[in-house]
């Protein structure tokens, strides 16, 4: 896998249609490359957005889909 750093976003809900009640989370590199997490369940695209915004850096690989997200310490309060 080759992964790549997310750098921007974009949320598409489909209020009517076939993909009615679907959410796509378009993520974008540096590159203006782009992948798409197409026809999302509403909660799963509600995480994925929320990792967006909390979470740096966060990784693509535009292949697969397959993201992973920085290292965090186990057990470890908030600072």
């Amino acid at each position: 896998m080759t992964f790549k750093t997310i750098c921007r976003y974009r949320v598409a809900y489909f209020h009517t249609g076939p993909k009615a009640g679907k959410t796509d989370v378009v993520v974008m590199f540096d590159d203006n490359e782009m992948y798409t997490f197409d026809g999302l369940p509403s909660d799963t695209a509600h995480h994925l957005v929320d990792l967006l915004r909390n979470e740096a850096p966060i990784w693509v690989d535009p292949v697969t889909g397959t993201f992973v997200v920085a290292d965090e310490p186990v057990g470890s309060g908030e600072v």
